[in-house]
Formats: structure tokens, sequence, C-alpha cells
């Protein structure tokens, strides 16, 4: 996995100098244990000028270590293998005694991380709010006064007050309505009674009937899909 990519500082009048310390936030860049961090430049070939490509001050001399580093024309983006056995003159593997990236990577959790990483909250979208009714696609039975028996489950106290209706799926012909006075935190079984319009298309439809349910209450709308049915 990458990062975005950022731009390097660049040396002369008012630019880096060697003690220039720059900092960066990726947006996207999420590790996990046993992942390493490590520092991929590309681009800046200049003709006749920098052949081997701009050259960053971002090793230093230091006793003791040792870096790796890996050169690849095309070969260091995401997916790419990058083999020690790969050995070249101009490419491949390599490791540098008396070196090391001067890098310091900050691992960011929770609030610290991007929603975008497993555990991150850091400016995570708002929660949609919760629906004040649960509806589940069902298929609902016609009894014989010709109403829909439908069933929904209240979320909110102290009770679901508002209306359910039924009506052609994408809109149009009103195929029934209710008044809905449920108790908090319980599953209810409502009658909505069919008009003339919704018994006459269930008929063309040999007995099945599929429509949209709408539930509202307290300023918000929630909908589901529902067959209606004789058994």
């Amino acid at each position: 996995m990458t990062s975005q990519p950022f731009t390097i500082p660049t040396c002369g009048p008012g630019g880096a100098s060697g003690a220039t310390v720059s900092s960066y936030e990726p947006i996207n860049f999420c590790v996990q244990p046993g992942d390493y961090v490590d520092f991929n430049d590309e681009g800046g070939y200049i003709e006749n000028v920098y052949r081997s490509g701009v050259p960053y001050q971002v090793i230093g001399a230091a006793r003791g270590a040792t870096m790796d580093s890996f050169i690849m024309g095309n070969g260091t983006g995401n997916g790419a293998t990058l083999s020690d056995a790969e050995v070249a003159s101009a490419d491949g593997f390599a490791a540098n005694a008396g070196e090391e990236l001067m890098l310091r990577a900050t691992l960011g959790t929770g609030p610290d991380a991007r929603y975008v990483c497993p555990g991150g909250t850091k400016e995570a979208p708002p929660a949609a709010p919760t629906a004040p009714v649960k509806l589940l696609p069902q298929t609902d039975a016609i009894n014989r006064v010709h109403a829909a028996d439908i069933v929904m489950y209240c979320r909110v106290a102290p009770t679901c007050d508002g209306t359910a209706s039924l009506s052609a799926l994408g809109g149009g012909a009103h195929y029934g309505s209710t008044r809905i006075d449920i108790p908090a935190h319980r599953t209810s079984h409502l009658e909505v009674p069919l008009t003339r319009r919704a018994l006459r298309q269930f008929t063309r439809s040999r007995r099945t009937l599929p429509a949209a349910l709408s539930v509202a209450l307290d300023g918000q709308i929630v909908q589901q899909k529902v067959t209606l049915k004789i058994f």
C-alpha cells in the first residue's frame, strides 16, 4: 500500500537546507503488524543533468546501521515484489552499511487514525440517524376483510405514532394507509385496509402484488419493499 504522492522540498534560496525537517500526513495509508514503512521516490530524471534522477538528501550516516534499498523502473508500485535476489549493476536490491533513512514514522490509532483504516475514527462522516422503526423485506398476507397484515418494530420511546401506507413500486397508485401507535421496543402487526385499485391490481397480478411500504413519523419516512399475497 502507498500513500498519496508528496512533493519533496528543493534546495536553494528560500528552499530546503541540511537542517530542514518536513512533515507529511497520509490520508489513506493503513498499516498492520509486520508491515515495513519505507521511502519511495519517483521521477526527477533530467536529460544531461540528472540522468540518475534528482538526488534527495534523505539518507544519513549512522555507525552500525544498515539501509536496504531497491531500484527498479516501474517495479516499486502496489503489488510489486521487492526481492533481494534481484541484483544488477543499475537496479535491484542493495544493502548499504553505515547508512540509514532519515525518516521517522508515527503510528496513529483511534482518533489519530483516519476512518478509512480499521479502528480509525479521525474525520469520520457523521453516522446516519437511526430510523424510528425497523422494516424488513416481508411477504404480507391479505385477510378476509381485504387488509394487509404488515410487521414493524418500534425503536423510539414512548411510542411510534404516525402513518403507514402502501403504494405501487416507483410511486403512483395508492394501495391503502392506516394510523400507527406502537409501544417502544416492540414488534407489532398492523392491518392496512386496501383500496379498490389495489384489489383490482392484485387480481391482475395473480394473487401476488409487490408494493412499497412507507412509514411516516416524527418528520422521517422509512420505506421498504414488501409483497402482498393471499395464502
